[in-house]
């Protein structure tokens, strides 16, 4: 995990090492017609992991109030 904001949690946490299944791989292949481009697969399992890693970071209570979210936000524009 790599924090980008002194070591506390905010939107800016991001998890290097997020893995999905292979059991949701297949299911993702499943659903893709008889041909499709590569570019089509890897945005597909690009959008998978980061569901599940937000699944995750829901399960571990690794979120922010809305009232968090927009002190954040009020900053990048200070």
């Amino acid at each position: 995990m790599l924090l980008l904001e002194n070591k506390k949690r905010s939107i800016f946490e991001v998890n290097v090492f997020a893995m999905i299944t292979k059991t949701k791989v297949k299911e993702a292949l499943e659903r893709f017609p008889e041909e499709f481009s590569i570019d089509d697969l890897v945005e597909k399992l690009i959008f998978i992991d980061k569901i599940e890693r937000s699944r995750q970071q829901s399960r571990n209570g690794e979120v922010i109030s809305e009232e968090e979210l927009s002190a954040d936000i009020e900053k990048w524009f200070e």
